[in-house]
């Protein structure tokens, strides 16, 4: 209920959502792309090496940029909020819904 909500009322939380499907996805042909790659260059043994590597590191890019898009629309979302407060005369840590 609470995603329905925000989806609805929020541009920028669509926005967000709709950045991190691309971000992943993006990221995960990247990653096949490469893994094709190495498959054909690399012997079994060292791509039987290298392949969970690489895995661990897009898995771990990938995570940093979502954490860091979701910080970004949180802080922009809190500074709304804020100034949204201001405007209707409530106190920026008063936690009634605001969408």
């Amino acid at each position: 209920a609470w995603f329905d909500t925000i989806w609805e009322k929020s541009e920028a939380f669509r926005r967000l959502i709709q950045a991190q499907t691309v971000i992943w996805g993006i990221g995960t042909m990247l990653e096949a792309v490469v893994r094709g790659y190495l498959v054909f260059t690399l012997p079994v043994t060292r791509f039987l090496i290298v392949s969970p590597l690489v895995f661990y590191g897009y898995m771990g890019l990938t995570m940093l940029v979502s954490i860091a898009c979701t910080l970004r629309w949180k802080k922009e979302r809190a500074e709304s909020e804020a100034t949204e407060g201001d405007e209707k005369g409530r106190q920026p840590n008063d936690h009634r819904p605001s969408l």
